[in-house]
Order: structure tokens, then C-alpha cells, then sequence
């Protein structure tokens, strides 16, 4: 479809079809109402000329006619984008930065006062070519807003700025679609957290997107990600979440009810997180949320969440370790830190900590696995409640086998103790070393890789009864 172009504030309405002004109402030229970005139909105004069709690319001047910034003090809930799009054809609204317009670089800054919200319609596709230049921007202390979005919508650039709020109870964006490069900036969440996933099937996306919590003003609850929605996706690809308020006070996600977001899953890659960031606002909440968390530090760590609990391996952690290194790095070692606070017999906590590769001629062999663990929770600790399971490649076969340590009979006996790690401690936890050996049944097939899972059935109380996990197990 043809290009589209807004002038705002031009003396006349044209038909939209060029980026010039027109010179009469309904002639050639560009339209003049910047109201058309948020529904407007182009029939309405003086001239009727012109329409949005399926697929259009609207370009907007990012200045007006007179040479000002573009501005709206939002009165009303306002909705962006048009009906007309559709998933193959969708509506593109580019803010210019000069590519259209030479010399012509200003802002677009809708602006509310008062408690509205701010939607898009599906199959829009919004983009400030210049970052940050297309401005969503609250100014009330009660701000209460809600971005409605698609699948199949885009934005692209965009600064949403709602620090100015400084209620215990804010408002949330729902994001129902793709942010890229966009700015978040808020004060503090409320009880579903600054961006909701509250949907049932919500889809949504962040990819490059800083998300800035400018203080910890007067939060009643915690949690940047609140979730609640059964069956939600989020993706978080690159970006940051940083800020004053970015602290141990804050938390990175927030059940928002007893189901915790049942079925929801949330995969980030490369999204850094302060490590005085807890990942979730309480211990004890259910968390059928499953969280995959990658690079959080910009490094090879990584969090997990799941029914039972949490793994983490961030570098920034400094953990204590045994004889794992990062293959980048042979002076820093590193291991996994699990905390199984709601593990149980019928759904206990299963973590893959290691995969190593058996290049030794074909035999059978013991694999020993480390651990470093709270003086307090290994009392309740055995080898019944704590165990491994061991998979590999059977050489005679070349399938698949699994071999457990676990004790199948009897109340189980204390874990062995192993070989001290780089420290006894880890703040105020104290640890002990202890190790857990199997061996294979049969012989492990040369050159293919030996798979180590820790399982736990025993609940831990808190962050401090934490079982640290060496992630390069001995195969001897």
C-alpha cells in the first residue's frame, strides 16, 4: 500500500498521500490531526479526503507545522492505532527523525494528569525511529494505566515514563505483544506488578527493553513481573532492570495469587538483573510459574524456577565452589545453588546440574557428586531424601540408561562427607562438604555425554538452607 503522512497543526487536511502540506482542504498533501494516531478516521475531518487502508505506512512529523514538539494532554482513555490492520497487512505508524521530513527531529509526548489508560489495537505497528523520541509520560501521583496490546502488535522505541507516581497502589502495563527498545520507568509496582501478565494465554515480549525503577518510593507489594494468568508466556531478550529502587528491597516477580501464574512460563536471555535482586518477592508463595533465566549477569550464569524451588548459578552471586571453572575463565569457579523450599515425596525437586563428557575408553565408572550444604538442613538430609540420578549411553546398546542413588529402602543413611570447597560459609550460612557416588551398571559408550540430576524431597526454610551443587562431577 502507498505511504501514508501527518503533518499536525498544517493549516489544511489533505489527503494524506504526500509529505508536503496541502493547500486546501481534501487536496494533495499530507493530513493534519495527529488525533488520527489514536483513531480518528481521516473522513471525519474538514475535506474528507483520504482513508487508512490494510498495510498503509503512516509516517508522523515529529515536529508541527509551527516547528513545535508534537504534544496531546490526554482528557480521555486513548486507544492508538486503527482497525484497519491486519495480521498480514498490518498499520505502521513511524514517528520521523528526519528520514521524511529533513532537519525535522523533535518528540511526540501524550501526556496524562488524570487516572486514563493507553491502548493499542491489534495489528499496529508503532516505531519512534529515533529511541525514546515517542513519549508516553504521567504526570499524576495516582497514575493508574494499562497497555492494552496484541500478539501481533509492535512497539518499537517507545519511552513510557509513570515515575511521577507515587502511590503505594500504582497502576500496570499489560504488555500483550512485542516491545522492542522501549523505556520503562516507573516508581514502585502495585499488587500485580509493574508489567502484568494477568491474561489467561497472555503472549508478550521484551526485547532490548530498559526498565528503570527511578526510586523505591512507598511500595505496598514487590515484584517487577507480576503473575497470575494461567497459560502466559513472557520472553525477555537483552535489556536491563536498574534504578535506584533496583535493590534488595525490590523483587523481580510477584504471584499475584494462589496459583502463582499456573502453567505461565517466562524465559529470559541476557536481561541484567542487580544480584542484590531477589528473583521472587516471597519464599513461600506458590510458584507454578516455570522461570528460565539466562546471562542475568552478563556472564554463563543462570536462575531457574520451578514448583519445588530455585537454582541459581549467577557469577555475581559468589557462590563457593570445588573444581568447577568457566571455560572462559579457568581462575573463576563457580556451582549451582538450589534451594528446594517446597519440595515434597510427590513432587520433589529435580535440577540438572552438570553434563560432561566421557571420553575414557568404554567402562563402567562412579560418578561422585559434590555438594556444599547448610549445617542446619543437612541434619535433615539423608541419602533417601537427597539423591542423583545419573544418565548415559550404554556402550553395548547405545541407548539410554538411567542409574539412582537414591536409598529404596529404610529411612535412608547420613551423605558422605566430601572434600572441603573454597569456603565453609556463605554470609551467615554456615556449610558442610558432603558427596553422593554412584555407579553404572554397565559401560559408558566413549564420547558421549554423562548427565548429572540432583533430586531433593525434603523442603529447606528459607535462603538460608541452600544446597550449593558442583556442576563438574568426578567420573573415575
Amino acid at each position: 500500500m502507498p505511504d501514508k503522512f501527518i503533518i499536525p497543526g498544517a493549516t489544511f487536511n489533505g489527503d494524506g498521500t504526500t509529505s508536503a502540506q496541502a493547500t486546501v482542504d481534501g487536496g494533495v498533501g499530507a493530513w493534519n490531526s495527529i488525533n488520527i494516531v489514536t483513531g480518528t478516521s481521516p473522513s471525519t475531518l474538514p475535506g474528507a479526503a483520504g482513508s487508512i487502508a490494510a498495510g498503509d505506512v503512516v509516517y508522523i512529523r515529529s515536529k508541527t507545522s509551527a516547528g513545535a514538539d508534537v504534544a496531546i494532554s490526554q482528557a480521555a482513555n486513548l486507544t492508538f492505532g486503527s482497525a484497519a490492520g491486519t495480521a498480514l497487512a498490518p498499520i505502521t505508524w513511524i514517528l520521523d527523525d528526519g528520514l521524511v521530513w529533513s532537519g525535522v527531529s523533535g518528540t511526540f509526548t501524550t501526556t496524562q494528569s488524570a487516572t486514563f489508560t493507553w491502548a493499542t489495537r491489534a495489528n499496529n505497528i508503532f516505531i519512534a525511529r529515533t529511541a525514546y523520541n515517542w513519549r508516553l509520560v504521567s504526570s499524576n501521583a495516582n497514575w493508574f494505566l494499562a497497555i492494552h496490546g496484541d500478539l501481533s502488535g509492535i512497539l518499537d522505541g517507545l519511552l513510557i515514563d509513570v515515575s511521577a507516581n507515587v502511590n503505594a497502589e500504582p497502576g500496570s502495563i499489560k504488555p500483550l505483544g512485542t516491545l522492542l527498545r522501549c523505556s520503562l520507568k516507573f516508581n514502585a509496582p502495585n499488587r500485580n506488578g509493574f508489567l502484568s501478565l494477568a491474561d489467561s494465554g497472555q503472549t508478550a515480549r521484551l526485547i532490548d527493553c530498559e526498565l528503570e525503577q527511578v526510586s523505591a518510593g512507598t511500595p505496598a507489594y514487590k515484584g517487577v513481573f507480576g503473575m497470575s494468568a494461567t497459560g502466559a508466556r513472557l520472553e525477555v531478550i537483552g535489556g536491563r532492570y536498574f534504578g535506584a529502587g533496583a535493590n534488595a528491597n525490590a523483587a523481580l516477580f510477584r504471584a499475584t495469587n494462589s496459583t502463582g501464574g499456573a502453567g505461565s512460563t517466562v524465559v529470559m536471555s541476557g536481561f541484567e538483573v542487580p544480584p542484590t535482586v531477589p528473583a521472587w518477592e516471597s519464599m513461600s508463595i506458590a510458584r507454578a510459574t516455570k522461570v528460565d533465566m539466562t546471562a542475568a549477569d552478563q556472564l554463563f550464569g543462570g536462575f531457574a524456577g520451578r514448583a519445588w524451588g530455585f537454582a541459581n548459578s549467577r557469577m555475581d552471586g559468589f557462590f563457593p565452589y570445588l573444581n568447577a571453572q568457566l571455560p572462559t575463565n579457568p581462575a573463576v569457579g563457580w556451582s549451582w545453588q538450589l534451594l528446594p523450599v517446597a519440595a515434597r515425596d510427590t513432587e520433589p525437586m529435580i535440577a540438572q546440574v552438570a553434563m560432561k563428557m566421557y571420553t575414557a575408553a568404554a567402562a563402567a565408572a562412579t560418578i561422585t557428586q559434590a555438594f556444599n550444604i547448610d549445617n542446619v538442613f543437612v541434619s535433615r538430609l539423608n541419602t533417601r531424601n537427597l539423591w542423583i540420578e545419573v544418565t548415559y549411553i550404554d556402550n553395548a546398546t547405545g541407548l539410554s540408561k538411567i542409574v539412582s542413588s537414591r536409598a529404596e529402602i529404610g529411612a535412608g543413611s547420613s551423605l558422605s562427607i566430601g572434600i572441603a570447597w573454597s569456603s565453609a560459609s556463605y554470609g551467615p550460612t554456615a556449610l558442610v562438604s558432603r558427596q553422593i557416588a554412584v555407579t553404572t551398571p554397565t559401560a559408558i559408550k566413549q564420547n558421549t555425554v554423562v548427565q548429572v540430576r540432583v533430586h531433593c524431597s525434603t523442603p529447606s526454610s528459607g535462603t538460608a538452607e541452600m544446597i550449593l551443587a558442583c556442576p563438574d562431577p568426578q567420573l573415575t
